[in-house]
C-alpha cells in the first residue's frame, strides 16, 4: 500500500473514511485470494493483538461499544461520550486504525454500521464481538 493525501472538506470527514473504509472492504471481498475471516467467540489472541493496536481514544470507543452491544450510537453521540474534538468526525477516524489493522490481517470490521434514511452513520457491536473484545481487553489489564 502507498499514502495518499488527499483534500477534504473538515464537515465531510467522517463520510470520507466511511467511505474509504467500504471501498477496501469491497476490495477484499472482490479479491478472491484475500476473504475476510469473521471473528469468532474462541478468537482471543487476534483481538488482544488488535486491542493492543488501539490507541486510547479508540479504546475509549470500543469500551463504550462494547459495553453496550446492540445499541446503536450516533457518531454524535460517541463523540460527545467521548469528549472527542471533532465530534462524530473524530469517530470515523478513531475507527481508521483498526479498521486498517483488521482488513491488513484479513479480518473483518468487529463493529457494525449503517446509514438509517441517509442520516449520518450509527455505529454498534454485537453481543458475541462485544463478549470476544471484552476477553480481549481483560487480558491486556
Amino acid at each position: 500500500m502507498i499514502d495518499v493525501t488527499v483534500k477534504v472538506p473538515e464537515d465531510r470527514i467522517a463520510d470520507f473514511y466511511t467511505m474509504y473504509g467500504n471501498w477496501l472492504a469491497e476490495q477484499w471481498e472482490a479479491d478472491e485470494d484475500a476473504l475476510l475471516v469473521e471473528w469468532r467467540p474462541g478468537d482471543v489472541e487476534p483481538a488482544t493483538t488488535l486491542w493492543r493496536s488501539l490507541s486510547d481514544r479508540a479504546r475509549s470507543l470500543f469500551t463504550v461499544l462494547m459495553d453496550n452491544p446492540g445499541r446503536k450510537f450516533s457518531g454524535n453521540e460517541l463523540g460527545t461520550l467521548l469528549d472527542a474534538p471533532h465530534g462524530r468526525r473524530s469517530i470515523a477516524g478513531l475507527l481508521g486504525a483498526p479498521g486498517k489493522h483488521c482488513l491488513s490481517a484479513g479480518r473483518e470490521l468487529p463493529w457494525r454500521w449503517d446509514y438509517p434514511d441517509g442520516e449520518t452513520a450509527r455505529y454498534w457491536m454485537t453481543a458475541e464481538l462485544a463478549a470476544l473484545f471484552r476477553q480481549a481487553r481483560d487480558a491486556v489489564s
